[in-house]
């Protein structure tokens, strides 16, 4: 049976390309062959030390369910920023764009994940932190 390391490294492409490298050189102690060697080596060394430590682990969900979270934002905001089916379309994807690239997403979702309220629907809960940001910037 596969420990957790071994599935992860499974799933990581580079893991495997750079296996594969390390083992095709003629002399496995040649400069390439070695850095490949290295490279495999903290890469386990890295998962190991995420799968041995629960306060690595609880930063690492943390951060991907905040990965998720911005994306989640992303899309209210589209949603947001279109509302308007007879506005002008261009004006509205500038603004969600511009949006975007301040980093207004990040901040939405930060906020929904310091607020989540598991009595109110998700979209719901959007919904009202965008309404809020946008009230106070004044937009």
């Amino acid at each position: 049976m596969e420990n957790s390391a071994v599935k992860i490294m499974k799933n990581i492409s580079k893991y495997e390309s750079m296996r594969k490298e390390a083992i095709s050189y003629a002399d496995p102690g040649c400069y390439n062959a070695a850095y490949c060697h290295g490279w495999l080596a903290g890469v386990r060394a890295a998962i190991d030390a995420v799968l041995d430590d629960p306060n690595i682990r609880t930063q690492v969900h943390y951060e991907i369910e905040r990965r998720y979270r911005i994306q989640d934002a992303m899309d209210h905001m589209y949603s947001y920023f279109h509302n308007d089916d007879d506005g002008d379309w261009n004006a509205q994807e500038s603004a969600f764009q511009t949006a975007v690239n301040n980093g207004d997403a990040e901040i939405i979702a930060d906020r929904f994940l310091d607020n989540h309220d598991c009595n109110l629907d998700e979209n719901t809960q959007f919904e009202i932190i965008i309404s809020d940001y946008y009230r106070s910037l004044g937009a």
